[in-house]
């Protein structure tokens, strides 16, 4: 404001911090992402990071009944986000990814599904070339599975 400009926007700078810590800090990241939940409750993004890094989590844990919790609040937030948020790319591409490949027992129909809402939905560069990726890797998994 001394400079003239508007005060940075508390959450969009919280989001883009978390956003560069996914790689490299994810704790740290979570908790960006729970303070922007603070403030904005409904946050899409804010709710689609945090599970996938539930997911991420699941996948690491060596305790079953904690990595179970973390799967089903992975599942549970992603499947709130998609009710009140059906468009959001981001929402669709990594619940995909989450349900074909974190979860312990992959629904890779529901992982197929979603990852071509993602395409559908016009995810971001970066995102669309990945999913496109997994999405054939799906196909040929089922496609061997099943041939």
């Amino acid at each position: 404001p001394m400079t003239g400009g508007a005060p940075v926007d508390e959450v969009a700078s919280k989001l883009a911090q978390a956003r560069s810590l996914l790689g490299t800090d994810q704790l740290q990241a979570a908790q960006l992402y729970r303070e922007v939940l603070d403030i904005e409750p409904d946050n899409a993004e804010a709710r689609t990071y945090t599970a996938w890094l539930l997911a991420l989590f699941a996948q690491s844990t060596s305790s079953t009944e904690t990595g179970d919790l973390a799967v089903q609040q992975s599942r549970d937030s992603f499947e709130a986000v998609l009710k009140s948020n059906p468009g959001y790319a981001d929402a669709h591409c990594l619940y995909a990814v989450a349900n074909g490949r974190f979860y312990p027992e992959p629904d890779l129909e529901l992982a197929k599904r979603e990852a071509q809402a993602c395409l559908d939905n016009n995810p971001p560069t970066e995102m669309r070339g990945l999913v496109e990726q997994f999405l054939t890797s799906l196909q040929d998994a089922t496609t061997t599975t099943t041939g």
